[in-house]
């Protein structure tokens, strides 16, 4: 339903391409991080911190195996072969999923997805920017990590469903 209703704005001229481009960033800086945010905003339970690592830890896991399958698949000299092995490898995990696991899970869903998003973020900034530069992992790369809205969303997060402090209900 949201991507035919923008499809819908988009050919009415509602959207254009500079609009989507602001809304996109928007969601991605500003509103996909306050729903992470505010998904941990629970009372602290090791079960759930323990599903959340099991989960980042799986999808690094997954990232892995999809790397291997992807050199397989497109190996070096092929044409393209990085940009092939990129769009293997890395789906739109913020736009469409959050939304759905918010529908589908509520902010629970949304609590152990922000698990693949932190993790999509340290393979995209570390395998992926080398894969398609070509280049070493520099600490610029380290940077671009620790300062993706994502995974300030998550650390944000983690301080708050640590905390016996919690934000208003609301606001």
């Amino acid at each position: 339903v949201l991507v035919a209703a923008g499809y819908f704005f988009y050919r009415r001229g509602v959207i254009d391409n500079a609009t989507a481009t602001n809304l996109s960033e928007m969601l991605s800086k500003y509103v996909i991080p306050c729903a992470i945010i505010v998904s941990f905003q629970r009372e602290f339970d090791r079960l759930l911190a323990f599903q959340l690592l099991i989960l980042f830890l799986c999808a690094l896991g997954v990232f892995f195996i999809i790397i291997f399958i992807a050199r397989y698949l497109y190996p070096q000299g092929s044409g393209n072969n990085a940009d092939r092995q990129m769009c293997l490898m890395f789906s739109n995990n913020g736009f469409l999923a959050l939304p759905l696991l918010q529908s589908m899970f509520g902010d629970y869903g949304v609590f152990l997805g922000s698990a693949h998003i932190v993790a999509t973020a340290v393979v995209l900034w570390t395998y992926g920017v080398s894969l398609m530069e070509g280049s070493a992992f520099t600490m610029d790369f380290k940077k671009k990590i620790f300062l993706n809205s994502g995974v300030i969303a998550m650390f944000l997060g983690l301080i708050v469903f640590i905390s016996p402090v919690k934000m208003p209900q609301n606001l």
